[in-house]
């Protein structure tokens, strides 16, 4: 594992940063 697990990681969290941000910005709006 090592950095290919840290990798991964980093990305799944960034993905979920982006798309949740919106998605609450939304909520909020309404």
């Amino acid at each position: 594992m090592g950095d290919n697990a840290v990798a991964i990681v980093m990305m799944i969290a960034g993905f979920l940063i982006t798309f949740m941000l919106p998605l609450y910005a939304l909520a909020a709006i309404f």
